[in-house]
């Protein structure tokens, strides 16, 4: 059996991640081959992306295969409050009504990737689930990333 494509996997990945949001699953969703801009706030966001690809050297007779163990990153990044033109902050309910989604948005996403792991997953061992980084604020956005990484086996 052939194991499963980088990009096969990223798309099972954003797909789980856009039916773990639902109808607040940012419209923007896309896998990107690295880390997305995300400066200003024009739009909310779910992106994929490798963020990166190692080999191991695999326990086999010579030692001559290597297993990719490639991580990735699933991205969540909204508009969150900011410092109005007035220059006065915003206000406290705005910014935990803010923070309160962020970590919504990412429970939902862990859960159900964590549910699906063994579908999206299927010709990988030694699933690692990485501590999710947060993301800003910055330019109005904040979010976060959160780091997946998979031994890809059948590989050679």
């Amino acid at each position: 059996m052939a194991p499963p494509s980088l990009s096969s996997i990223s798309a099972e990945l954003l797909g789980a991640a856009v039916a773990a949001l639902g109808t607040t699953a940012p419209d923007r969703r896309f896998v990107s081959h690295n880390a997305p801009a995300w400066d200003l706030c024009k739009w909310d966001q779910l992106t994929v992306h490798l963020a990166s690809l190692q080999f191991k050297q695999s326990k086999g007779p010579r030692l001559r295969m290597t297993v990719p163990n490639p991580t990735w990153a699933i991205q969540i990044v909204r508009c969150v409050p900011q410092m109005g033109d007035d220059g006065h902050p915003p206000s406290a309910d705005a910014l935990s009504a803010s923070g309160q989604g962020l970590l919504d948005d990412l429970d939902a996403i862990q859960q159900t990737i964590r549910a699906d792991a063994a579908a999206i997953f299927g010709g990988c061992e030694a699933v690692t689930f990485a501590q999710a980084v947060p993301l800003g604020p910055q330019g109005g956005v904040g979010g976060y990333s959160w780091p997946i990484s998979a031994e890809v086996t059948g590989a050679t």
